[in-house]
C-alpha cells in the first residue's frame, strides 16, 4: 500500500481549466514527490464533485487545498487553503502600496466631485474598480472626464478609479504575466493594432486605452527579463494567493514598470480555458512550452504542501 505523508486537493472547474491539466500534475507528482497524494475535485454549479470517501481521505494528513478561482468548500475539510478571493483593484493597490512596489497613483471614484483636484495631469486613465479584460478602462481628459463619466456612469453611488496615465508608445501595450504560487507560468504581450488613442481624443476628449481589450490585439509570447523578474517578486510578497494574472506596463519615455492590475481573484488559468484556447489557437501562443508550465506548476504545489499543508 502507498504511504503518503501529506494530501493536495485541487478544485477544477469546467470551461476555467481543463481537466487533464490536472491529471497531468497528478500523474508528475508521482514523480516529483511520491509522499504527497493528490486528488482531483471537479465543481459543476454549486457542487463539488468529490472521489468516494474523499473527506475521510482528506482529513487523515495534513492537505493543502489549491483552487485557481474563488469557491466555497465544506467547513469540516481540514488543511491550508490556496483559493483565489475576489477582490477590487483599489485593494490590489493597497497590497502593492504595503510593499512598495509600483503601480500608478490611483484615487476611487465614488461621485463627481472626487474628480476635482485630482493631481493626475491633463490625461488620465478612467476605469471600473472591478471589470475584466480590459472593458471600461479609457484615457480621458482632464477638461472633459466629468461629462464623460456622467454619460457614462451616471453622477454618484460610483466605483471607480482615476489612475495617473502611463506612456507605452504609439498603440497601448502591456505585458500579462501568468504566475502560481510565485512561478512565472507564461508571459506575453498585448498590443493594440488599431487604436489611435490621439485622434480618439481629439475627436471625443476620451480614447479605449487597454492593450489587453478583446478586440483588435495583438499577442506574443515575450520574455522581458525585468517583466519577469518583477511579476515574481510581487506574487512571492503574497504567498497565500494561488494564482496572479499581473497585467504590467512599461513608461516609454523613463523605462520604468508599473503594475496595472494583479487579477488575484482567479479566473486566469488561460493555459487551458475556454477564453485563452481561442487566442491561443489565433495567436499560435505555447504557454505550455514557455516556462515548462505543468512541470513548473507541479514542483510549486510540491513545495507549498510539504511546507504549508496542515
Amino acid at each position: 500500500m502507498d504511504k503518503f505523508d501529506y494530501n493536495l486537493l485541487l478544485i477544477h472547474i469546467p470551461g476555467f481549466q481543463h481537466i487533464g491539466d490536472f491529471l497531468t500534475i497528478r500523474n508528475m507528482m508521482v514523480g516529483i514527490a511520491p509522499e504527497i497524494r493528490t486528488l482531483i475535485a471537479s465543481r459543476s454549479g454549486d457542487t463539488l464533485q468529490l472521489p468516494d470517501n474523499a473527506l475521510e481521505t482528506i482529513n487523515s494528513l495534513p492537505t493543502l487545498i489549491f483552487s485557481p478561482a474563488p469557491l466555497g468548500l465544506p467547513d469540516q475539510f481540514r488543511g491550508t487553503r490556496l483559493i483565489a478571493q475576489s477582490t477590487t483593484k483599489m485593494k490590489e493597490y493597497g497590497l502593492l502600496a504595503s510593499e512598495n512596489l509600483p503601480f500608478p497613483k490611483s484615487n476611487h471614484i465614488s461621485t463627481l466631485a472626487d474628480l476635482d483636484d485630482l493631481d493626475l495631469g491633463e490625461r488620465f486613465v478612467i476605469k471600473p474598480n472591478k471589470g475584466k479584460q480590459g472593458e471600461g478602462v479609457i484615457l480621458v481628459t482632464a477638461s472633459a472626464c466629468k461629462d464623460i463619466v456622467r454619460s457614462r456612469y451616471g453622477e454618484s453611488n460610483l466605483d471607480l478609479i482615476a489612475q495617473k496615465a502611463i506612456n507605452t508608445g504609439l498603440k497601448p501595450a502591456s505585458y500579462r504575466v501568468f504566475t502560481v504560487l510565485g512561478e512565472i507560468i507564461y508571459s506575453v504581450k498585448y498590443e493594440s493594432r488599431t487604436v489611435d488613442v490621439e485622434q480618439s481624443i481629439a475627436n471625443s476628449n476620451f480614447a479605449p486605452i487597454a492593450a489587453n481589450s478583446t478586440q483588435d490585439r495583438f499577442m506574443e509570447l515575450v520574455e522581458d527579463q525585468e517583466v519577469l523578474a518583477l511579476a515574481k517578486r510581487i506574487h512571492q510578497k503574497f504567498p497565500m494567493m494561488p494564482v496572479m494574472g499581473q497585467d504590467i506596463v512599461r513608461d516609454v519615455d523613463t523605462q520604468a514598470l508599473y503594475v496595472m492590475e494583479l487579477n488575484s481573484g482567479g479566473w486566469t488559468w488561460h493555459l487551458s480555458s475556454n477564453f485563452g484556447n481561442r487566442y491561443r489557437a489565433q495567436f499560435k501562443l505555447d504557454y505550455y512550452g514557455q516556462f515548462n508550465a505543468l512541470e513548473t506548476i507541479t514542483k510549486a504545489l510540491a513545495r507549498s504542501t510539504i511546507a504549508r499543508a496542515s
